[in-house]
């Protein structure tokens, strides 16, 4: 709704929206099956979900550094496709900035481990403008990873529309 609200300001009002939903919660649960995502350990804040500029990686890690409540947390950041080369970069800014702490997912991961580490995640940093990650965003809210976008994504102001309870991290709600 909110991009199609955007499309109608700068472009003819003649075009049609019509609504598609690609994916959905189910297809990220397996067997069909909701189990209660009760994990209480979790050591990780996620960062973006691949290896695309648009992600902002450097500008959510400066965000990371300078929080007192991420301090502690490993830095788990998906790069298993997108641009490599890009990849590598955000891989060796990340190693030097956090250390230890710094976890990149270069390759992919069978589904269930994937959902599995995501679960482990007490944060979630989404820092792209556009619409991006929403099959990892819906999966993550519905874990109960707390999820943070820049105050500029479309994705914040859609949900937030929607009563979804998601935080901007220029405002620092």
């Amino acid at each position: 709704d909110v991009e199609s609200r955007i499309i109608e300001r700068c472009f003819s009002s003649t075009l049609k929206y019509f609504p598609l939903m690609i994916g959905c919660l189910e297809d990220y649960i397996p067997n069909g099956k909701f189990p209660l995502f009760t994990n209480t350990d979790r050591p990780f804040v996620l960062v973006g979900n691949s290896a695309y500029p648009s992600n902002n990686h450097l500008e959510a890690f400066e965000i990371i550094s300078s929080s007192s409540e991420l301090k502690d947390k490993k830095i788990l950041v998906p790069l298993s496709y997108g641009d490599m080369q890009y990849a590598s970069y955000v891989e060796e800014f990340g190693i030097k900035r956090f250390g230890r702490r710094f976890v990149s997912l270069r390759k992919f991961l069978p589904l269930q481990e994937y959902l599995d580490l995501l679960g482990k995640c007490e944060f979630s940093i989404m820092n792209q403008y556009r619409q991006q990650a929403l099959g990892n965003i819906i999966a993550l809210l519905y874990m109960g990873v707390t999820v943070y976008f820049s105050s500029q994504s479309l994705v914040l102001e859609e949900l937030r529309s929607h009563g979804v309870d998601v935080h901007s991290l220029e405002d620092g709600d």
